[in-house]
């Protein structure tokens, strides 16, 4: 190999490694959701999601069929909802390869990804990756107005 290929590798290596630092350090992560390039809020409906929106919160998990973090990201979810005792939180999965112009409107770009919505349909928070427990207890006690530190997330 010249000298100049195994350059060429190595910047590739590096650049990998990067990357990969990078989504493992940002996976779960919720942020503030951010307006569309219209400066329109993203919005969803009862009919996009075929259900109700909760009277406190609703949590919308983008999945795919073949994914495993998707299924971890799933039972985080139904255990921390489990440990929550605030009324009127919805929660409801979307297959977004069956969704696909839902999935495009809301700029979801990897599964899973999590939506945080409030009772008008505003998505108020989202993160791509698999979650943690105490990264979705904080996420819900942000949206909710509250901190969410008190609840006990431990798995047993």
């Amino acid at each position: 190999m010249s000298q100049q290929g195994l350059w060429i590798v190595c910047a590739v290596l590096v650049i990998v490694g990067f990357g990969g630092a990078w989504l493992k350090r940002n996976n779960g992560k919720f942020k503030e959701s951010e307006a569309t390039e219209q400066g329109d809020e993203l919005v969803l409906t009862e009919a996009e999601l075929g259900q109700p929106l909760g009277s406190s919160l609703t949590v919308v998990q983008f999945s795919s069929t073949f994914c495993q973090p998707c299924i971890s990201t799933k039972r985080v979810i139904a255990f921390v909802l489990d440990k929550v005792t605030v009324p009127g939180i919805e929660s409801v999965e979307i297959n977004a390869e069956e969704n696909l112009d839902l999935t495009r409107d809301l700029s979801i770009m990897r599964t899973p990804t999590v939506l945080l919505v409030n009772p008008d349909g505003k998505v108020v928070s989202r993160a791509s990756g698999e979650l943690r427990p105490q990264q979705f207890v904080g996420a819900l006690g942000q949206a909710l107005g509250f901190d969410g530190a008190s609840v006990d997330v431990s798995i047993r």
